[in-house]
């Protein structure tokens, strides 16, 4: 079977023609993984979308695996800032101390992280096949404007910009973006 890097987080991987005849030309070669350049690549994902993301309810390390299990899984709401470079993950940003969804727990950021998390986006393309399952599971209405610079929300300092920018990344008429 051989993956094809640029169709997973695109919007026509599903019964795309161009998949279908690139895999024509490359059938009995032995090829495991291909990357290439498509015309019709459109990312199932935007910067700014927001999204529900499951994840560890809160830190734990690879003792308490060990001794007493590993935390359950909570949903938190996050915003997408982007594909990692080789497409395999996202890269998205939950608030921290933002309430789970059930409002039973806050995000508290692994190793004193900023919020930023690289995720899986294979449980929001496919339906779910176990509930333990980590990663963007669904969209959320409206978008979220965010700096440039690194993907924080607007209106929050950055590391790198030290918050000297002041203009946000434009996202498309058609999508709300929330207050």
């Amino acid at each position: 079977m051989t993956v094809y890097r640029k169709c997973r987080p695109c919007k026509h991987r599903d019964g795309c023609e161009i998949k279908a005849r690139l895999a024509e030309a490359i059938k009995g070669f032995g090829v495991g993984t291909i990357s290439h350049r498509c015309k019709s690549f459109e990312p199932d994902l935007n910067p700014g979308d927001n999204v529900w993301v499951a994840a560890m309810a809160y830190p734990h390390d690879a003792e308490e695996d060990y001794y007493g299990g590993t935390p359950p899984i909570a949903q938190f709401p996050a915003h997408f800032v982007r594909y990692s470079k080789t497409l395999g993950r996202a890269i998205v940003y939950i608030e921290p101390n933002a309430k789970s969804r059930n409002g039973e727990y806050e995000f508290e950021p692994a190793n004193g992280k900023s919020g930023f998390c690289k995720v899986s986006y294979a449980p929001y393309r496919a339906e779910r096949l176990w509930g333990l399952e980590k990663g963007i599971i669904e969209r959320r209405e409206c978008r979220t404007t965010m700096l440039e610079c690194c993907g924080l929300p607007a209106g929050r300092t950055c590391d790198e910009c030290k918050g000297a920018l002041e203009w946000v990344r434009p996202c498309p008429a058609s999508a709300p973006f929330c207050s």
